[in-house]
């Protein structure tokens, strides 16, 4: 999932490369786990480059920059998702 420009919701399908903005994914009991309930309330962690592991996730390299995975035990286990858009670096705002 990720936001449009006008910071409207959409979902990415990185397997038929298609967009949507209707979520096809089934409700969940828990509004904690639907990431579509948290799109406007960024989270905000200092990950720690390892030495050995790197930061820890891999994300694409496009815009929006979107984690694909992350890696256990590594510096961004607990922090990020795979999913989650990457708002800003630093200072730098890579949303778009």
């Amino acid at each position: 999932m990720a936001l449009d420009y006008s910071d409207t919701p959409y979902i990415l399908n990185h397997i038929t490369q298609r967009v949507s903005y209707t979520d096809p994914r089934p409700a969940q009991a828990d509004d904690q786990l639907n990431p579509v309930n948290h799109l406007h309330a960024p989270r905000h962690y200092f990950i720690k480059r390892d030495n050995k592991l790197g930061f820890g996730f891999i994300a694409g390299s496009e815009k929006p920059v979107i984690v694909r995975s992350v890696s256990p035990g590594g510096p961004a286990d607990t922090k990020l998702m795979p999913g989650d858009q990457i708002i800003k670096i630093g200072e730098e705002n890579v949303k778009s």
